[in-house]
C-alpha cells in the first residue's frame, strides 16, 4: 500500500464522529443472519462492525486492489475471513451472487454526493437489495452559505477546509432532503437564493451535510458541529465580488457522475442581485 493510501485510510479511521455513528447504526439495524453488501469497503471497518453486530455474511466491494488486500489480511487476523467475500472492482460492475438484506456505504465527499454515491446506491439497490431490505445511510440534507475567504491561488477549485463564524456573509440555506431508498436520478441539482447579511467580498460558497444513518443515528459536518475529516466543501470563485447587506445571491449547483464512475462533476454558478433591486 502506498504512503498516500495509508495516510488517507488512517484519517478515516481516526474520525471519531464517522466511526461511532456507523457503529451505532449497524448495532441498531443489523439482524442475526443478515447478508450485507458494503460498497466502497476500504479497510473493511464497516464490514467488521456488521459481522460483530450479528450479520451472517458480508460482500465487501472496493475498486482499489491494494486497499482490498489489506482488508483481507485484517479479516484473517480478526478471524472473520470466512464470513466475508471480497470483490475487487467498481460496484456497478460487480456481480454479487445473492440478494442482500442490508446495503451500507460511506462513499461520501465533503458535499456528501460528490463521490458518486447516488449512482452507486441506486444500482446496488436495484440489483441486490431484497424487498423490504434496509440501507445505511437513509438520507442526506446539504446546506450552503456564501463566505468571505481569500483562497490561495492553487486552491481555486473545489476542495475542503474548515470555515469560521466570521467568514459567513449570510444565513445558510438547506436543499431538500435526498432519500436513498426511493431515489432514481443519479444526478443532483439545487437552486436557491442566498441572502447577504453583511458587507464584504464574496469569495465563494461553503457546503456541508447532515447525514441520517437510521431513524435515531445522524451526524452533521456543519462548521458548528464536532469536527470531521470532511470539514466543509469549498466552492471558490475565480473573480470575487463585493456584496452588501440586503443583496441576494441566486445560486445554483449540480453534481453528476463523471465517466470513470469514481468521482463526480460539480458545476456551480451565481448572480448577485443588489439590495435596491430586491425591494
Amino acid at each position: 500500500m502506498t504512503d498516500a493510501l495509508r495516510k488517507r485510510h488512517a484519517i478515516l479511521l481516526r474520525d471519531a464522529v464517522r466511526m461511532e455513528a456507523y457503529a451505532a447504526a449497524l448495532r441498531t439495524v443489523v439482524r442475526p443472519g443478515d447478508v450485507i453488501a458494503d460498497l466502497g469497503c476500504g479497510l473493511g471497518a464497516l464490514a467488521f462492525m456488521a459481522l460483530r453486530a450479528g450479520a451472517q455474511h458480508v460482500h465487501a466491494i472496493d475498486v482499489e486492489p491494494e486497499t482490498l488486500a489489506l482488508a483481507m489480511d485484517q479479516a484473517t487476523r480478526e478471524g472473520l475471513a470466512s464470513r466475508i467475500t471480497f470483490h475487487q472492482g467498481l460496484a456497478q460492475t460487480v456481480a454479487v451472487p445473492e440478494q442482500v438484506d442490508l446495503i451500507v456505504t460511506e462513499t461520501l465527499g465533503s458535499l456528501a454526493l460528490d463521490e458518486n454515491m447516488l449512482p452507486l446506491l441506486i444500482d446496488a439497490r436495484q440489483r441486490w437489495l431484497k424487498p423490504g431490505g434496509r440501507m445505511i445511510p437513509q438520507d442526506v440534507t446539504i446546506t450552503f452559505a456564501p463566505i468571505a475567504r481569500k483562497f490561495p491561488r492553487h486552491l481555486h477549485a473545489y476542495h475542503h477546509a474548515s470555515i469560521t463564524d466570521d467568514e459567513y456573509l449570510g444565513t445558510p440555506v438547506s436543499a431538500p432532503m435526498v432519500t436513498f431508498a426511493n431515489r432514481r436520478r443519479a444526478s443532483w441539482a439545487f437552486q436557491t437564493t442566498l441572502p447577504v447579511a453583511r458587507n464584504g467580498i464574496l469569495q465563494g460558497f461553503a457546503g456541508w451535510f447532515t447525514l441520517r444513518l437510521t431513524e435515531k443515528v445522524a451526524f452533521s459536518t456543519a462548521p458548528d458541529a464536532p469536527p470531521t475529516h470532511w470539514e466543509q466543501g469549498m466552492l471558490p470563485l475565480r473573480k470575487p465580488q463585493p456584496v452588501r447587506a440586503g443583496d441576494a445571491i441566486d445560486f445554483v449547483i449540480g453534481i453528476e457522475p463523471d465517466p470513470d464512475n469514481l468521482h463526480s462533476i460539480i458545476e456551480y454558478d451565481f448572480l448577485v442581485r443588489p439590495a435596491d433591486r430586491n425591494r
